[in-house]
């Protein structure tokens, strides 16, 4: 059974042609599909800030001396 988009529910929920039992099994559907994207949004948040913060940590910002210019080795 395929997933209703909740456009097409409202509809038949209108024109009085779908159960409430059906009702229910479409919302249900819908919840689960939307938990699963989100955890997988999730998912990928933590990756790319995990990416992020590794990248950073490797960059090197050139240290000032003490007079404030940027210290270079000659």
């Amino acid at each position: 059974m395929r997933t209703m988009p909740p456009r097409d529910m409202l509809t038949l929920w209108a024109r009085d042609s779908i159960s409430v039992e059906m009702m229910v099994g479409h919302i249900l559907q819908n919840l689960t599909k939307l938990q699963a994207t989100v955890e997988a949004d999730r998912r990928k948040v933590h990756q790319l800030q995990f990416t992020l913060e590794s990248l950073i940590s490797k960059v090197r910002i050139p240290q000032k001396t003490s007079r404030g210019n940027k210290s270079h080795k000659d």
